[in-house]
């Protein structure tokens, strides 16, 4: 993808997504919501992370 269209890209995303993502932060900072970690993978390990979370008929072709 050629950069001119990848930033355009991101330009899109950031207007589309900004005030999900902005209501997403208040959320957080006010403590309504919480991430909870069970676990962390190094890098290398990426594909068994993935494959924890997200069933294998999900995966992108590539990962599977």
């Amino acid at each position: 993808m050629e950069q001119s269209s990848l930033s355009r890209t991101i330009k899109e995303l950031e207007e589309d997504l900004g005030p999900q993502l902005a209501e997403l932060a208040s959320l957080l900072s006010a403590g309504d919501i919480r991430v909870l970690v069970d676990s962390a993978y190094q890098l290398a390990e990426a594909r068994r992370a993935h494959e924890r979370a997200v069933p294998e008929e999900q995966l992108p072709i590539g990962l599977r």
